[in-house]
């Protein structure tokens, strides 16, 4: 039998507004894997993916909130109102699982 470690990433199709900020953050459960911290996007453009866990262990099924896998959040606020502008811009946040085998 073969050992794997999953990851996941986060990553943003279209620029985020200027004038606004995402952040996205993982809360993990010891020993379900490892979070990369909070990941901010902004207007510099589409990210692409972006390490958000790492080193998920076979073991972590996230089938009990704060016990076990891993919570995904966000936050999303006006960060310079000088800078927006009007119209509607939709962001699409991708998180993707990956599996690594070893």
């Amino acid at each position: 039998m073969r050992a794997s470690d999953r990851n996941i990433t986060v990553e943003t199709d279209v620029a985020i507004p200027a004038g606004t900020t995402l952040t996205v953050l993982a809360t993990v459960a010891g020993g379900a894997g490892t979070s990369a911290g909070t990941i901010t996007f902004n207007n510099a453009g589409p990210t692409a993916a972006t390490s958000l866990v790492t080193a998920i262990g076979s073991v972590a099924t996230g089938r009990t909130a704060g016990v076990s896998g891993a919570g995904l959040g966000y936050a999303f606020w006006v960060s310079n109102s000088a800078l927006l502008v009007t119209g509607t811009t939709v962001v699409t946040v991708t998180y993707t699982l990956t599996e690594d085998i070893f």
